[in-house]
């Protein structure tokens, strides 16, 4: 079993929340949001969950065997260094960073610490986009 957290608990955190949630070999563990109304609809939902404010109380409290990050785009650098310092596989929503250096710097700290990042395109297999592409 799979336990995943989550960061970011706006709408695109609640949206892969409740899809990872349908994946029988996956355990949502805990939801991280510094707003408490966002923690509160989170439990709503994942009553099971931890409660965290910070990605700091989740490395702290919580154990998880990889996480969601679907903070602003501008805190995805941020956020994303710090799950990969301590090797939690990342999971990131698109877009990576706001900028092709930061991009390049994610990518080489998950090389040196051997720990998965990926981007989630959650449209990519959208009917509409896929006759764009």
């Amino acid at each position: 079993m799979m336990r995943v957290g989550f960061i970011g608990l706006g709408d695109m955190g609640m949206y892969q929340a409740r899809s990872f949630a349908q994946v029988s070999d996956c355990q949502l563990v805990a939801g991280v949001d510094p707003s408490p109304e966002m923690r509160a609809r989170f439990a709503k939902d994942f009553p099971d969950a931890q409660l965290f404010a910070s990605p700091e109380e989740l490395l702290a409290g919580a154990q998880v065997d990889g996480v969601v990050i679907a903070v602003p785009t501008g805190y995805h650098q941020q956020v994303a260094e710090k799950m990969l310092d301590a090797r939690v596989p990342v999971l990131l929503e698109k877009p990576m960073a706001r900028t092709v250096a930061q991009c390049e710097q994610l990518i080489e700290r998950a090389e040196q610490r051997n720990t998965l990042l990926m981007v989630g395109h959650c449209r990519r297999f959208d009917p509409y986009w896929m006759r764009w592409g």
